[in-house]
């Protein structure tokens, strides 16, 4: 008669030993082909998408220091023309800067409604091979007429003049 207990341990040998045709199984000790090849095609897809983001983000860096400078150019070029330093005559072709000879402006001058004033506006473009999108910034700004400004200011010159020639009129007057 078999008892319960011997009944447990006799099923846990008829697990043991194989059926007829099948093979025993082992224990795994390692990683199956399909696993590894599986690895290390997401590690090689990885790789692939980090050496993409790291490619736009350099690009993205050398546009936003190209946009900076084409900024800074433009700026200092209007800053010229407001202070008198440069004329606001327009140009029919793109100059390059004396210091930087891989950049070109551009000026636009125009009068508007209000009498006196003009609107001035400065391009920067990078000289770049056709291949590559050029960095452009565009910087508009209503200025004084410098041709205004100076009849103002003759104006004024000659008003001043008139008015301490009277002055000194009739202080003579007064002293005689």
């Amino acid at each position: 008669m078999i008892v319960r207990s011997d009944l447990h341990r006799h099923h846990r040998t008829l697990a043991r030993v194989p059926a007829i045709g099948r093979v025993p199984r082992r224990s795994r000790a390692g990683l199956s082909l399909v696993e590894v090849i599986l690895a290390i095609a997401i590690l090689g897809l990885s790789l692939v998408l980090i050496g993409e983001l790291v490619r736009l983000g350099g690009r993205s860096s050398r546009t936003a220091r190209e946009l900076a400078t084409a900024q800074m150019l433009c700026e200092s070029k209007m800053a010229e023309i407001a202070s008198g330093a440069a004329t606001a005559t327009t140009t029919t072709t793109p100059v390059l800067f004396d210091d930087f000879p891989d950049w070109t402006y551009t000026i636009e001058s125009e009068p508007i409604d209000q009498q006196g004033l003009l609107k001035v506006r400065v391009t920067v473009q990078a000289d770049q091979p056709q291949q590559l999108q050029p960095v452009t910034f565009t910087l508009t700004r209503w200025i004084i007429d410098p041709e205004t400004e100076y009849a103002i200011a003759s104006e004024a010159a000659a008003a001043a003049t008139d008015r301490k020639s009277t002055r000194l009129n009739s202080s003579h007057v007064a002293l005689s």
